[in-house]
């Protein structure tokens, strides 16, 4: 299982992101289509990512927190992976947390291959 960086960025004044700081993990398994997404802030909460096969969506990635009472999987954001000089990210944007700037690097921290979730 490879992990990649979760983390605040910002743009500069040409629009790349810069990373400002780490604010948590995503995993993934390179055969899966689906991986993990863990918040420092939130250390008990779990939210998984899944690829969007459709190309009829206007999003990437589709983020899913698990109901703790049914283990129903529920939509709570969406991804949109990043060209250009963002090759490489994914910008997350969730339904409630605060997520102007929150972005998941491709390039595993331990591994050399990119993330089985890129689209």
């Amino acid at each position: 299982m490879n992990s990649f960086d979760v983390f605040r960025g910002s743009q500069n004044k040409k629009g790349q992101v810069l990373k400002v700081r780490s604010v948590g993990l995503a995993y993934c398994d390179e055969s899966s289509q689906i991986g993990e997404i863990h918040i420092n802030d939130l250390p008990h909460q779990l939210f998984y990512i899944y690829a969007e096969e459709s190309i009829n969506h206007t999003f990437d990635y589709t983020i899913f927190i698990q109901d703790r009472s049914t283990e129903e999987l529920i939509p709570v954001g969406v991804g949109y992976l990043l060209v250009g000089d963002n090759a490489g990210l994914i910008r997350l944007d969730w339904d409630f947390y605060n997520n102007s700037n929150i972005y998941i690097n491709l390039t595993p921290q331990n591994n050399k291959t990119s993330l089985g979730l890129a689209a």
